[in-house]
């Protein structure tokens, strides 16, 4: 392939991109609509589990981008002090109009704490933006950043450790 033939298909490549950055990325206004409701709390083995049911009743598709607890209020620490802890255990999708059961473990540390969890619209631009990602670091590094990024939505639910041993 001759260097004119790749630069033109470079300037296509990012004409491309370039569209989806003038297009509307978020997949419709109505997808930042997830809700995460506590229904309760259970043991698995030594480790309290909390059970929620997320809701998506936009009418798009999202995916779990990802998620993590903050743990507060841990006596030999500051009131002011957080304990982060990321999962990696949540479901791929979840569909438009539809639900599912989380279990998130808790923390061991603390008392109360919050849920944290990211969600991003499933449609074109961010197939597109994952595509992209898959490609060789040499051709990836050439689309801009701006242009590979995807809208995400966070989703906050808090809890209170409760009085239940194993």
């Amino acid at each position: 392939m001759s260097r004119r033939a790749i630069q033109v298909v470079g300037l296509l490549i990012l004409a491309g991109l370039g569209l989806i950055l003038l297009s509307d990325r978020s997949g419709g206004s109505d997808w930042r609509q997830q809700q995460l409701h506590l229904r309760g709390y259970t043991n698995v083995g030594s480790q309290v589990v909390a059970l929620f049911d997320v809701e998506n009743p936009s009418s798009t598709a999202v995916q779990f981008h990802h998620a993590f607890t903050e743990a507060l209020g841990y006596p030999e620490a500051n009131a002011s002090d957080r304990v982060r802890t990321y999962l990696d255990t949540l479901p791929h999708a979840l569909p438009a109009r539809g639900t599912a059961s989380v279990e998130i473990k808790l923390p061991p540390e603390g008392t109360h704490g919050f849920v944290y969890l990211v969600f991003a619209p499933i449609n074109w631009h961010s197939r597109l933006v994952y595509g992209v990602e898959q490609w060789p670091a040499l051709w990836r590094d050439r689309v801009p950043m701006f242009l590979r990024k995807v809208p995400l939505e966070l989703v906050e639910q808090s809890f209170t450790r409760p009085n239940v041993g194993p």
